[in-house]
Order: C-alpha cells, then sequence, then structure tokens
C-alpha cells in the first residue's frame, strides 16, 4: 500500500458525518437565536425579514 493511498469510501463518510453534525449544531443555534428574538418582542416578519425562513420561524413559536 502506498502512503497516498486511503479508503476513500471512509473519507467521505466521515467527511459526511462531520457535515451533518455541524448543519445540526447551526440549525439549533439558529432556532435558538429566533427563540430569543421572539421572546424580546421581535414579530415573526421582523425576523423574516432578516433572512430567516419562515419554518424555523414557525418552530420557534411553538417553543417559545
Amino acid at each position: 500500500m502506498c502512503i497516498t493511498e486511503y479508503n476513500e469510501k471512509t473519507f467521505v463518510d466521515g467527511i459526511r458525518a462531520e457535515g451533518r453534525a455541524e448543519g445540526r449544531e447551526e440549525g439549533q443555534n439558529l432556532l435558538a437565536t429566533v427563540v430569543q428574538r421572539l421572546r424580546k418582542g421581535e414579530t415573526p416578519e421582523q425576523i423574516q425579514a432578516s433572512g430567516v425562513d419562515y419554518k424555523t420561524i414557525e418552530l420557534a413559536q411553538t417553543i417559545k
């Protein structure tokens, strides 16, 4: 085996898992931020105007 050889499937699976974990964390942070903004009195329209998708806002409203 050459030092430059590697198991491509294992490598790709590892990168994919890492990306999913980062995406999950990012989504949780966004949701927590939206919940905080709603609790501080911002309207869903104001939050959506800042670039947050409406599904995230709807979910945050159920948590609020």
